[in-house]
């Protein structure tokens, strides 16, 4: 649990400033030991790259790939940026977040 407040502060802290986000964006490219956190350290990773560039944000959006967490808002996201930038996987974003929607509503 401790692992994961500092993980959510580093979210935090880009907030703040932006900063910090280009090194702890580069701190989180790495997985912790174990793999522990896997899941949150990309989640967290992927919302400090919306504080940087597009490229940053395909590259977080890619390291979940191809089992991105089926977070309505985290698919959403994935559809627009990978459609903004004519990505390969933007049809398969669509479906994902299609079926994520019938499976959910």
């Amino acid at each position: 649990q401790l692992l994961d407040a500092i993980l959510f502060k580093a979210v935090s802290l880009c907030d703040e400033s932006s900063a910090y986000a280009a090194p702890l964006y580069e701190q989180l490219q790495q997985p912790f030991a174990l793999h522990r956190l896997e899941d949150n350290r990309l989640l967290v990773r992927y919302l400090i790259a919306e504080k940087m560039e597009n490229q940053q944000i395909i590259d977080s959006l890619a390291t979940m790939e191809p089992n991105v967490p089926w977070k309505e808002w985290l698919l959403k996201k994935r559809v627009r940026v990978y459609s903004a930038v004519k990505h390969p996987l933007t049809e398969q974003a669509r479906s994902e977040l299609s079926q994520f929607k019938r499976a959910n509503h």
